[in-house]
């Protein structure tokens, strides 16, 4: 009975040390990813939080892309005004040009006609041609209020032309779009 207890003893405290010598390493690992990945993943960290409730609650997928089975938009594709205001205001001024410093206080805006209640997507083609999506699917404000639809937030971006363009969910027709520059 002696042997069964000690035994027992220690199975129990192996285990728990077993468990702190777990904790302490995925806290080593946390510490060096942290000091290593840090500061990119806190930069980029406001983007991927303004995107999750996108997903979430708009059926947007994690990977990108939309869910399997949304439809197609049919409908007609109402008149969307986009537009970039340096700073969180969207009656501020509306701008077209701006420099690489002053990017991280640019805001997309997106307004539609009164009473049109729509989702959609922005996309945004880089100086080099490409085309990606920015940030997630939106909805329209229906009482005609301008959508903020977030910061432009590269920390290093191009110099050069882009092009923002907003388009109901399913639709290959572009409902409005802006063309601005980024200067030096």
């Amino acid at each position: 009975m002696k042997a069964a207890i000690r035994f027992g003893l220690k199975s129990y405290f192996g285990g728990c040390l077993g468990c702190l010598g777990a904790l302490s390493l995925i806290l080593v690992l946390a510490i060096i990813l942290g000091v290593v990945v840090g500061p990119k993943l806190m930069s980029g960290l406001p983007g991927i939080l303004q995107a999750i409730p996108g997903m979430l609650m708009q059926g947007q997928s994690p990977l990108g892309g939309e869910t399997p089975g949304e439809p197609a938009y049919t409908g007609p594709v109402p008149p969307m005004e986009v537009f970039l205001t340096n700073g969180e205001d969207p009656e501020g001024q509306h701008i077209t040009s701006f420099t690489k410093e002053q990017s991280s206080q640019v805001y997309f805006w997106v307004r539609t006609p009164k009473d049109t209640s729509i989702r959609f997507a922005l996309s945004l083609t880089l100086p080099d041609g490409r085309k990606v999506q920015f940030g997630p699917v939106f909805s329209s404000d229906p009482s005609g209020n301008a959508v903020n639809c977030g910061q432009f937030g590269d920390a290093d971006p191009l110099v050069g032309n882009y092009k923002l363009e907003a388009a109901p969910v399913g639709s290959l027709v572009s409902g409005g779009a802006i063309e601005f520059t980024i200067t030096e």
